[in-house]
């Protein structure tokens, strides 16, 4: 008999877990406190990491709707960077493992592989909001805010970087606060302006270095036009899963500057919407128009801001009936745009190897274990990166090295390129629970 699992956590990882585990005949139950959603971002940028995974863990037709609701191939897919006049400073390839085959893994919106995710899984997912564990012998059970229990032979914890199956299982690992602060947005993205706006906007994730580049000021855009109207999409290939509509847009990730933030006299922690707007708008001020105009048609209400944190790696635990993927094992920044791959990649490698254990017994701890060590071989040198220099700043043109010393000035960013050797991703991470922050 196939053993039964417990998931804490709905986001990407945790549904994609549930759709691999069930098609593998084990008896799973998913709880999630927030059935609808939250402020997590809108475009995924998706490798072959992410998309081979899915289609190892979905049914062939979650699986091509998922492939025909996502980005259409753009002319390049690239990790851009340019100046604030949209001049190009560099490119590289993006990190992981390069998409091929007649329909590339490009970029989804967030709540769209969602809700195909949740597909079919309405007597898995529960609304549920989990507080804890206890380990009972060869069994686990997950303790649950309205005081209740659920009992199986196996927990895994996908609920995040604020996860409290982790910081129970693993009090060791520190969530780190880099210090940094994302505004995210959103901008329409009709024919008509897409026909206006300059053509590399659009060749795969584009990264717009500021004069504010020293203090992190950046500005990354990403675009979002999907293969095929979802509507027809769904009533070629799973005609009984309704999709939100979503219209083409370019998402907007602004870092903006202290300097910008502290003379506008704004708080990004506490922020309302309104004040999101005018920090963005100050950051691109005598930007290239093209940008300008990006942030102006951007409405307020589809922005929030972000805290930029990571979990520091730690050395290997031991295992047992509690296990951890994604943002709840290894959250990292997203200047790669590898996080939701990396989670995605965990689910269809812990699947499988829950698939191969022949019981619920002691084999289990053993599949346990071996997804353990796999993962983070491939996750935490990914990590490293995420949160240094190391893989961001690649790929400069010896042009766009003497366009950028032009941007921020040749003496400050000969003085930054030597400190960045050994400097993390920000000036002074601290741990969440010293800087005051929410964890």
């Amino acid at each position: 008999m196939n053993a039964q699992v417990l998931i804490s956590g709905g986001g990407i990882g945790g549904l994609a877990l549930a759709q691999g585990l069930t098609r593998h005949g084990f008896d799973v139950r998913l709880f999630e406190r927030n059935l609808t959603g939250g402020n997590a971002g809108y475009r995924l940028h998706m490798n072959a990491d992410g998309g081979n995974a899915l289609q190892a863990l979905l049914p062939p037709d979650l699986y091509q709707l998922y492939q025909h609701t996502s980005r259409a191939d753009p002319r390049r897919e690239q990790f851009l960077m340019l100046d604030e006049q949209l001049r190009t400073l560099g490119a590289r390839p993006h990190i992981g493992p390069p998409n091929v085959g007649a329909l590339r893994h490009t970029a989804v919106h967030r709540w769209t592989l969602r809700q195909i995710l949740s597909a079919g899984l309405s007597n898995v997912i529960e609304a549920a909001t989990v507080t804890g564990y206890e380990e009972r012998g060869d069994r686990v059970a997950v303790l649950l805010e309205d005081g209740s229990t659920a009992e199986g032979d196996l927990l895994v914890a996908a609920d995040g970087v604020n996860s409290p199956i982790r910081r129970q299982m693993l009090p060791q690992i520190r969530t780190m606060d880099t210090g940094l602060r994302a505004i995210y947005g959103r901008s329409p993205l009709t024919d008509d302006i897409a026909q206006t706006l300059q053509g590399q906007l659009f060749d795969g994730f584009v990264v717009i270095f500021s004069r504010l580049l020293l203090d992190n000021g950046v500005l990354a855009l990403g675009a979002f036009q999907p293969r095929m109207p979802y509507q027809e999409a769904t009533a070629r290939f799973a005609p009984q899963v309704e999709l939100s509509p979503i219209e083409p847009y370019m998402m907007l990730g602004a870092s903006v500057p202290r300097v910008v933030t502290d003379r506008l006299g704004i708080d990004l922690d506490t922020a309302a919407q309104s004040d999101l707007r005018r920090a963005m708008r100050a950051q691109v001020e005598g930007w290239h128009p093209d940008v300008v105009g990006l942030v102006e048609r951007a409405p307020e209400s589809d922005m929030f801001v972000t805290a930029m944190r990571y979990l520091e790696p730690i050395p290997p635990w031991p295992s047992g009936r509690v296990t951890l993927l994604g943002d709840a094992i290894h959250a990292m920044p997203p200047s790669l745009g590898a996080g939701a791959n990396l989670a995605l990649r965990d689910a269809a490698l812990l699947a499988e190897r829950l698939a191969e254990a022949p019981d619920s017994g002691p084999a289990l701890v053993r599949a346990v274990a071996a997804y353990e060590q796999q993962m983070r071989d491939y996750d935490y040198p990914i990590l490293r990166k995420a949160i240094t220099r190391e893989g961001a700043a690649s790929g400069f043109t010896p042009l766009g090295l003497i366009r950028l010393a032009r941007l921020v000035g040749p003496v400050n960013l000969a003085r930054k390129a030597l400190e960045d050797r050994r400097a993390s991703f920000a000036t002074s991470p601290r741990p969440v629970e010293e800087s005051g922050a929410q964890p």
